[in-house]
């Protein structure tokens, strides 16, 4: 999953201590990775359930 992944909802930071903006470089298999409702959507996570219950 993307870092950018709103779902996620980290508040990366835009800017470094010194005030200059920061800029991410990804590599191509994290920008082509599926977000987390895309994810979730395809069934790639594992879904989690009560004991006993089916």
């Amino acid at each position: 999953m993307g870092f950018a992944d709103r779902l996620r909802a980290i508040d990366w930071p835009t800017t470094a201590r010194d005030g200059s903006p920061l800029t991410y470089e990804l590599s191509d298999k994290d920008t082509a990775a599926p977000t987390l409702a895309e994810a979730l959507e395809r069934g790639d996570l594992p879904v989690l359930r009560e004991p006993g219950s089916l």
